[in-house]
């Protein structure tokens, strides 16, 4: 059933965002709970619009191959993605309340040891898996985490999060962004990319639903 579902995914307007910053060396590494290949196939298609010495070659770690992930880790090799849950591909898929009670050892691993050299920003995420908070929280005990780095629905655990990584001293803030979309507008208006890439991205942003308008003038 899932992967009759994701198969009929299309890359939207932030996968594109997405693929272009990782396209033009902006973002190391990716963790997600997502089963799907969206990130992958739209950073395919990035790829493919500069030249080969500029490609990023996604690498794509999942629960049942996590030695990608500490590979990439130990050799600086970037960027790569890591799906906390599996691909829905793998063997090993985590899905159920019980499946994600306990996260995969090695790739919890790769996740703290990630946060022990990046900044992390987390974006369309709950919390509610108790599993990926932990692996954050212990991360939080690591010299020098997330280094470089008021909210009305966001859930215990995440606020208990942020509190935490402000009192050792991490830089922690939360950005209120009312879709994944807005969020990649936002940043794709302020960030310079290569002509080919930006008429890729921009060409499937949604229009403005509001539009300025010249009102009427009478003497």
């Amino acid at each position: 059933y899932i992967e009759q579902a994701v198969t009929q995914g299309t890359p939207s307007f932030p996968h594109r965002v997405l693929a272009a910053l990782l396209t033009t060396g902006r973002i190391p590494c990716i963790f997600t709970t997502n089963f799907d290949h969206l990130v992958e196939t739209a950073t395919t298609v990035t790829d493919q619009l500069v030249q080969a010495s500029e490609r990023a070659h996604l690498t794509t770690a999942a629960i049942d191959n996590a030695e990608r992930a500490e590979r990439c880790l130990r050799e600086s090799r970037w960027p790569f993605l890591a799906k906390l849950h599996g691909d829905y591909q793998s063997v090993e898929l985590k899905n159920t309340a019980g499946e994600l009670k306990e996260q995969d050892t090695r790739m919890r691993q790769a996740l703290g040891a990630a946060c022990a050299r990046f900044g992390l920003v987390i974006v369309g995420y709950s919390g509610r898996d108790e599993s990926v908070m932990t692996a954050l929280t212990d991360a939080l005990a690591q010299p020098n985490a997330f280094p470089g780095g008021s909210a009305q629905s966001v859930l215990p655990a995440v606020r208990s999060f942020l509190e935490r990584a402000i009192q050792l001293g991490v830089a922690a803030t939360l950005v209120e962004s009312p879709t994944f979309d807005e969020l990649a507008g936002e940043i794709i208006d302020g960030i310079s990319l290569p002509d080919v890439l930006k008429q890729h991205v921009q060409v499937s942003r949604s229009a403005p639903v509001l539009t300025e308008l010249p009102l009427p003038v009478r003497e």
